[in-house]
């Protein structure tokens, strides 16, 4: 029994390792579902069917697992597609594609043998993890220095990385107290890394051959933002589960993260040089601030999520439905560092209207998404399953209140719609799943990041060089489609 044990922990923790990084969108508490039974039932399963994702979706769900099992579920591949048009510009769109590796969930289920109506959990796995990494370069020939006749040389650079995962691991247990109701609890650590790179650098000089001392004259507007943090966080879980003879329902609660420890290395340069307006130079300045381990804090809010579970008196056919509401987090410093007067002149700094150049603000608004499962049992070996979930941005429209003047992470927003289906196929005390996930989403009448398109040497109502005036017709599309496998390995 030990060796047995023993030998299906290497094999699921190698197959854990091999799988790679994973990648995928932002700014969505269900971006990921975990790839096993609750993903291809689109995470619908607070009420029941949860298996090994108990530990998150319910905990008190836990109590039904007859039999100690390790657990291992990942994707085989998965291919995002997305596309950000008249995000830099009119026509100049910001597109990625990526072929990754998506979210891994590792765990071991034990029932005790002497106390038989309480059973255990143990999981490791990725609750969220996004990566975008894109850019692009706009250059052409354009009349924009009002100083000099003629056309000059237009270029812009802009580079836009994110790169966020939150890893999630720790115990949970369950307690039946008779064969309707359980109840159940998690505690779990949250590891949250962010890799932020925002990267703006336009130019405008001269090209005419009789233009005279012009040969070094460069307008530039530069933007620079650079982060890296790390949080850590203890988050509670608290589920109960009622099952009768056809349904069961279930109600999870998730207490808003508790901040452990963490902090943030920052870096930011602002500057602008040689703009001129209405034939008058405008005064070059330069902003440039890096502070390391500088206090942050990444949190989680409250939520409430609810499901309900029906099977049909043939004992083949199960339809789910879960619903989660995620608490308004009010804006907050993401990132609190220190007032450093020398990152630009005395004079300039005086004059900031916000000092506190190196600190990040963030909010959420408050959200709630819905999905809904189905499973057919065709056989003791063979068992079909599928779904649909929403998957709403958080990111929306936020009110920044006090904390506007702050620097705040550029955010992708969208609604996203996920569908999932495949089956289950059990083998002896060995069960398999093979699925597939596709996700869409589409939003029009989103902030550009910068308008290249249009640009004027400088705008006086802004304070901008170098650019155009930013419009609301940014529109985004994201498509997605992967395999997922899932294995579980029971033994007594």
């Amino acid at each position: 029994m030990k060796n047995k044990v023993i030998k299906s922990l290497i094999i699921i923790l190698t197959a854990w390792f091999v799988t790679g990084e994973i990648y995928a969108q932002t700014c969505r508490y269900w971006l990921d579902s975990f790839n096993n039974e609750a993903s291809l039932m689109a995470g619908s399963v607070v009420g029941g069917n949860a298996d090994i994702t108990a530990i998150y979706y319910n905990p008190a769900i836990i109590a039904d697992i007859q039999n100690s099992k390790i657990s291992l579920s990942t994707s085989l591949f998965n291919i995002n597609d997305y596309s950000l048009k008249n995000a830099v510009g009119t026509n100049q769109d910001l597109k990625e594609w990526q072929f990754i590796v998506q979210p891994r969930f590792f765990s071991y289920l034990f029932r005790s043998k002497k106390f038989i109506d309480l059973s255990w959990e143990f999981a490791i796995f990725s609750r969220r993890s996004e990566q975008i990494n894109t850019s692009l370069t706009v250059q052409y020939k354009t009349d924009i220095l009002q100083t000099y006749p003629g056309q000059e040389q237009y270029t812009a650079n802009i580079d836009y990385n994110f790169k966020y995962s939150d890893y999630w691991g720790g115990f949970g247990a369950a307690y039946r107290f008779n064969n309707e109701l359980s109840l159940g609890v998690s505690l779990l650590v949250s590891d949250k890394v962010l890799h932020y790179n925002y990267n703006l650098d336009i130019n405008a000089f001269p090209t005419g051959s009789g233009i005279s001392d012009t040969s070094f004259y460069n307008a530039n507007w530069k933007h620079l933002e650079k982060i890296y943090q790390y949080n850590i966080n203890l988050i509670w879980k608290i589920g109960i589960q009622y099952k009768a003879e056809q349904w069961s329902a279930g109600l999870n609660i998730t207490t808003p993260s508790m901040y452990l420890w963490g902090n943030a290395d920052v870096r930011k340069n602002y500057a602008q040089n040689d703009i001129k307006h209405q034939g008058s130079k405008i005064e070059d300045y330069i902003y440039n601030g890096a502070e390391k381990k500088a206090r942050c804090r990444m949190k989680d809010p409250l939520a409430i999520a609810a499901g309900f579970v029906y099977k049909f008196p043939n004992k083949k056919v199960t339809l789910s439905l879960s619903a989660e509401y995620f608490q308004k987090i009010k804006p907050y410093l993401l990132i609190d560092a220190r007032i450093n007067p020398n990152i630009t002149t005395e004079n300039d700094f005086e004059n900031m209207a916000n000092k506190n150049f190196l600190s990040y603000s963030t909010a959420a608004n408050s959200v709630t998404n819905v999905a809904i499962g189905y499973k057919y049992i065709h056989s003791d070996k063979i068992e079909l399953l599928g779904g649909f979930r929403t998957d709403f941005t958080y990111a929306k429209d936020i009110d920044y209140k006090s904390l506007s003047d702050y620097s705040f992470i550029k955010d992708i927003p969208l609604n996203v719609y996920h569908f999932s289906g495949g089956g289950k196929f059990n083998y002896k005390s060995t069960s398999f799943i093979l699925g597939l996930q596709f996700a869409f989403g589409h939003s029009k009448g989103n902030e550009q990041f910068i308008n290249t398109t249009e640009p004027v040497e400088y705008d006086p109502a802004t304070g901008l060089a170098l650019q155009g005036a930013i419009s609301d017709d940014m529109i985004i599309r994201y498509y997605s489609i992967g395999v997922v496998l899932g294995i579980s390995i029971g033994f007594n």
